[in-house]
C-alpha cells in the first residue's frame, strides 16, 4: 500500500472547498456529504446532524475505500477511484479526487 502523507491545507483552500462541496450538493440534491482524506481525516462536510457521527463515518469510509483500492489491487486494477453503494433509504458513493 502507498504510503501516506501529512497534508497541510490553508483556511482559503478549505473554504474554496467548502464553497465547491456545497455547491456540489446542490447541483447533485445530496442530503450529505463529506470530504475525507485517505487517511480519515474529514475536511469539509455538508448536512451532518447531531445523531450522526461524522468522525466514525469518516473512519469507515476510509476504511471501505482503502479495501476497494487494496482489492483493485489483488484483481489487476491501477485502482477503482469511484464506487456507489445503494441501500433502500440512502445510498453512498465513493469518489477519489485530486489524485492522478
Amino acid at each position: 500500500m502507498a504510503e501516506r502523507q501529512t497534508l497541510s491545507i490553508s483556511k482559503e483552500r478549505i473554504d474554496k472547498l467548502s464553497f465547491l462541496l456545497g455547491d456540489f450538493c446542490t447541483q447533485a440534491n445530496t442530503v450529505w456529504a463529506i470530504v475525507v482524506t485517505i487517511s480519515g481525516q474529514v475536511l469539509v462536510q455538508r448536512g451532518f446532524v447531531r445523531s450522526y457521527d461524522v468522525l466514525a463515518i469518516s473512519a469507515l469510509a476510509c476504511g471501505v475505500y482503502n479495501s476497494t483500492m487494496e482489492l483493485a489491487h489483488i484483481v489487476g486494477e491501477r485502482k477503482f477511484s469511484q464506487f456507489l453503494q445503494e441501500g433502500r433509504k440512502f445510498s453512498v458513493y465513493y469518489n477519489l479526487i485530486g489524485v492522478t
